[in-house]
C-alpha cells in the first residue's frame, strides 16, 4: 500500500525550507512576476513534481502575484509596472509632469479601490503612484 504524501508536513520540512532559501537567493528577494515587491511566497508552478521539485517548477512571488495567480483577486500587481511605464513614457515623450499628474489623477480615481498602491487619500495615492513611475524612470536613466 502505497503512503499517501503529506503536503502540509512536507512544507514544515527542512528540505522545502532550503528550496525557499535557494529561490530567495535566485529572486534576490523581489517578486520574480511583477518585479516591484518584496518576495514573501514561493508558488508551485505544477504539482507533477511536489516532494522532488526542479527550481524551475517554483517562482517567488509577492504576496499580491499569489493571490492573483491562486484566483483569491482580480487585482493583478503586474499591472502596476505597465501603468507605471505608461506614465514614465508620456514624460519622455514631453508631457508635462502636472499633465502627467492629471493622468495620474484620472488613473486612481478609476481604480482607486482596487489596487494596493491606493494610500489612505488621493493625495498618497498620487505620490505612490508618482513614486513607482520614478523609480522606472531612474531604472532606463529618463530623467
Amino acid at each position: 500500500m502505497t503512503e499517501k504524501f503529506d503536503y502540509r508536513r512536507y512544507l514544515a520540512s527542512r528540505e522545502w525550507a532550503l528550496k525557499k532559501k535557494a529561490i530567495r537567493e535566485r529572486s534576490g528577494g523581489l517578486c520574480e512576476r511583477c518585479l516591484m515587491d518584496v518576495m514573501s511566497i514561493v508558488h508551485h508552478l505544477t504539482y507533477e513534481h511536489v516532494g522532488n521539485e526542479p527550481f524551475d517548477d517554483l517562482q517567488g512571488l509577492c504576496h499580491g502575484c499569489h493571490e492573483y495567480l491562486s484566483a483569491a483577486s482580480d487585482v493583478d500587481p503586474a499591472d502596476r509596472v505597465m501603468w507605471s511605464l505608461g506614465f514614465a513614457a508620456l514624460l519622455r515623450a514631453g508631457v508635462t509632469e502636472e499633465a502627467v499628474t492629471r493622468a495620474i489623477r484620472r488613473t486612481v480615481r478609476l481604480v482607486y479601490e482596487h489596487i494596493e498602491l491606493a494610500g489612505t487619500d488621493e493625495e498618497e495615492s498620487v505620490a505612490n503612484f508618482w513614486q513607482f513611475t520614478r523609480e522606472h524612470l531612474k531604472d532606463q536613466d529618463v530623467q
